[in-house]
């Protein structure tokens, strides 16, 4: 379920920055909240977008509504009045438009 999350590590977003024509390029770790309406959403996007998408699409009415039952149980802990939130690490990059 990580797939929709990727990206470069951080020497290649260095890399690309500086590619791009940056300079003074900084990269480093920060966590985000990661935010969706409902753990179903979650699963509805994964279902849309990811390696899981034709397991998930394989799958009949009665375990789909299973596996989203589950699903609902097992983040209960991580919904708020605003939905499903949860802490994903990535990379912030700063830099400066190089002088042309």
């Amino acid at each position: 379920m990580h797939a929709p999350f990727a990206g470069p590590g951080r020497d290649e977003l260095h890399r690309l920055l500086v590619d791009a024509g940056f300079d003074k390029v900084q990269v480093r770790i920060a966590t985000v909240a990661a935010r969706f309406p409902s753990p179903g959403e979650l699963l509805r996007r994964q279902a849309a977008s990811s390696p899981l998408a034709a397991p998930l699409a394989a799958l009949d009415p009665e375990a789909w509504r299973a596996l989203a039952r589950d699903l609902d149980q097992a983040l209960a802990g991580w919904v708020d009045d605003d939905g499903l939130a949860f802490p994903l690490q990535t990379w912030l990059a700063a830099a400066h438009a190089a002088p042309r």
